[in-house]
This record gives C-alpha cells, structure tokens and sequence, in this order.
C-alpha cells in the first residue's frame, strides 16, 4: 500500500493525505482504469486510520499477525469457500471484500469537544455512538496537543459532510427454544 501511495513507511499522516490527491490526480491524467483508483483510495482509507495501520505494518512484518476486520457491523461480505460433503452447509475460507453500509450526513461539529493531538482531532459523541477523525492537513487551522488545556474557549463549529459508516457488535444471547424473545 505504501508503493501504491508512493511515501515511505513511517510518513505522516499529512504526507498520506498529499501523496494519495498526488497520485490521483497522476492517474486521472494517465486516465488509469477506475480500478487502480480504487485500490489508491482503498490503501490510503486503511494507512490514515491509525489502528488499521498498526494492523497493516504488523501483518508486512510478520504474515501470521492477528488481522482487523475494519468496520465490523453491517454491510455486505463476499466470501470464497465450499459445501460440506452433504450440501447443507458453506464453509468460508477466505474474506474477499467487505463493503460496508454507508450514509452521507452534514453535522455541526463543536471544537471545543474534539480532542486535540499533534496531527489530529478527534470528535466523540457518545451518544450518537460516533467518531470523526479530522486530519490537520484537510483543515484551515493549524493546532496542537496545548489547545486541550483551552479549548472549552472555543466557539466555532466545523461542518461535517461524509459518508459514515455503521458499525456494530453482534452479541450471542443463549434463549431456550419456544420462549418468547423481547
């Protein structure tokens, strides 16, 4: 992914973000095949998002790494695998794509909730179970880890417009045959 975006393996979350409208505005003007855009976007969606990046160097170095399953919730999954002996039941072997469910929202976003590091902000709103990341390359204000200690002072608001993806746990619960479920 990181030959793909064209920057080394530790670059910054800021030099991603320049590499990937770098490399696609190169593409376009190649008038590569939409494919190749997407595997672009599909690397820099994975190395900007801190966790699954750690996962993705975890796996380069070391091919047995544990792997994330990003976004898990909802949304559809192809997958490639056999029949038992019988027919009845599938087995899965491998996960060939995942595509989640997505919705575009705008939102109101309030600086002074975001959490401030060195490279990004992140918003959490508990309830409405969500999280937004804000790469400091992609906005107009230049800031650090000192503005948490003042940021209760902050009255201006960023607008949000992104497709948000659902995601989710899917809990086993033992319920005997025959009763009633609530």
């Amino acid at each position: 992914m990181y030959e793909l975006l064209r920057v080394d393996a530790n670059a910054a979350p800021a030099e991603l973000r320049f590499a990937f409208k770098l490399r696609t505005l190169e593409l376009r003007a190649a008038h590569a095949l939409v494919g190749d855009l997407r595997a672009l976007e599909r690397a820099f969606n994975i190395l900007a998002h801190p966790e699954l990046r750690a996962c993705y160097d975890a796996l380069l170095s070391d091919g047995g790494a544990p792997a994330l399953f990003p976004y898990s919730g909802f949304g559809s999954l192809l997958v490639a695998g056999g029949r038992s002996h019988d027919g009845t039941t599938f087995y899965a072997s491998r996960v060939l794509s995942f595509l989640p469910e997505q919705r575009t929202k705008r939102l109101q976003v309030p600086l002074r909730n975001c959490t401030f590091y060195q490279d990004r902000a992140v918003y959490r709103d508990a309830r409405r179970k969500l999280e937004i990341t804000f790469d400091q390359a992609a906005m107009p204000l230049s800031w650090d880890s000192t503005w948490n200690q003042w940021k209760h002072l902050l009255g201006a608001k960023a607008s949000v417009k992104a497709a948000f993806i659902q995601s989710g746990k899917y809990q086993h619960r033992k319920v005997a045959f025959g009763a009633n479920r609530k």
